[in-house]
């Protein structure tokens, strides 16, 4: 008599137990049935599927001190013992994972405990179905995104081509003496390219992982290249005694200056040798084509207060 309110009294712990659990869960659903599944390991929910058919498992061999309301084995109820413990144990695992062999069978109570067991074990199947699918969506982001990068890396790297194919166009028409006044003038639209295709770099190179070594040294030799044919084009152009330093021409060529230290300033943290050789280059050729502009400054602007605002764009870079 004693063990049967023993058993009661542990059913009734139980129940409240689970009661309470579920209770949680409902306030953990409220803030979001994926978010709360999303932040669960494998391993933690290992963790809960063990400790389900351990908890189900010792209530059925508890419920076997209560007559007709525990399991059978063969036709027969359980022993209590360790062999009737086991086999509880047995039974909550195939309840859990919906097996059913058919030797086992529950009565009474056990009968209600297994429908929870069985609903409980959906949970958590639901929760590794759901982990699954997140784990394979996050390597098709991770993968999408580093398909996105590449591509913007390449898009970059050919405009930079393309500028320099018209820079080379230049080099090459002027040489001939076949360039035109309005070729000259519009030669500021050329050199916007370049600073567009800058500001470019500036934006992904702040998402660009800065351990990867490989991208980021294909970005910077383009650029250096491109600096490298605009100071050897303002140098033919000065040879040639070309007249072409318009306002334009000369601030973009101050905003390509600006936009090329941003790049350089964002990599300050990269530590690989050969990156920052490539910087010191590009800060040399910067600094040689900043120089070859303000060579000739006062010769461009007549008007003293373009002069000064000219002069302060130069200068910040």
């Amino acid at each position: 008599m004693k063990l049967e309110i023993y058993a009661r009294s542990l059913i009734a712990k139980f129940t409240q137990k689970v009661s309470n659990s579920f209770s949680n869960l409902k306030g953990k659903l409220n803030l979001g049935f994926s978010e709360f599944f999303q932040r669960q390991t494998f391993t933690k929910i290992f963790y809960y599927w063990i400790h389900v058919i351990l908890v189900f498992g010792v209530s059925y061999y508890f419920l076997s001190y209560i007559p007709n309301n525990s399991i059978t084995y063969h036709g027969q109820m359980i022993t209590q013992d360790l062999t009737g413990l086991l086999n509880s144990i047995y039974f909550s695992f195939v309840t859990s994972t919906s097996l059913g062999y058919g030797d086992i069978a529950p009565l009474g109570i056990a009968k209600l405990l297994s429908v929870i067991e069985v609903i409980s074990g959906l949970i958590i199947y639901g929760m590794i179905i759901s982990k699954i699918v997140s784990v394979k969506q996050e390597k098709m982001l991770e993968e999408i995104h580093s398909m996105s990068e590449k591509e913007q890396i390449n898009r970059l790297r050919s405009s930079f081509y393309l500028y320099r194919s018209e820079i080379n166009k230049y080099n090459y028409r002027i040489n001939t003496e076949k360039a035109t006044k309005a070729e000259i003038n519009d030669l500021w639209m050329t050199f916007t390219s370049f600073d567009v295709a800058l500001m470019d770099t500036v934006r992904i190179m702040k998402r660009l992982n800065k351990n990867d070594e490989f991208d980021i040294g294909l970005i910077l030799n383009s650029i250096d290249l491109s600096l490298i044919r605009t100071y050897d084009l303002i140098t033919l152009l000065d040879d040639k005694q070309i007249m072409w330093r318009k306002n334009i021409a000369i601030s973009t060529l101050g905003s390509i200056l600006n936009n090329t230290n941003s790049v350089c300033k964002q990599l300050d943290i990269v530590q690989d040798k050969k990156i920052q050789s490539q910087i010191r280059d590009i800060l040399k050729m910067k600094a040689s084509i900043n120089g070859q502009i303000n060579k000739q400054i006062k010769n461009i602007i007549t008007d003293k207060t373009a002069k000064v605002a000219l002069e302060h764009t130069i200068n910040t870079t």
